[in-house]
């Protein structure tokens, strides 16, 4: 899911609607900040614990692809073996995904 100027309105406009009907911005929260840290060599572990998170969230239960994206937090280090030059490069790219869709469901991952 690109993060496009359309996607960006998108989203402003369903947080104003829900705004404007007296409802909360977000449906949900999922904290991971305290996950993430500055050791990129951690990469691995952070998204073993992210995709635990993830699993544990109502988001998860309710979006198969959330679920789907949990397994791909959770195998990191089997992609890096293959495919990226470095586990901190695939974990960035999870990230973004993982906020552009939660912008979507209307869920502030913190």
């Amino acid at each position: 899911m690109p993060r496009t100027i359309e996607s960006i309105v998108d989203c402003h406009r369903a947080a104003t609607d829900r705004h404007a009907r007296g409802l909360p911005t977000w449906d949900q929260t999922i904290e991971i900040k305290h996950l993430l840290g500055a050791d990129e060599h951690a990469a691995i572990e952070v998204g073993k614990a992210i995709a635990q998170v993830l699993r544990r969230s109502r988001w998860s239960s309710d979006d198969s692809e959330v679920a789907e994206l949990a397994e791909f937090f959770d195998e990191i280090e089997a992609d890096w073996e293959g495919h990226y030059e470095a586990p901190v490069d695939r974990l960035n790219a999870l990230l973004d995904e993982l906020y552009d869709r939660a912008d979507y469901a209307r869920v502030w991952i913190r």
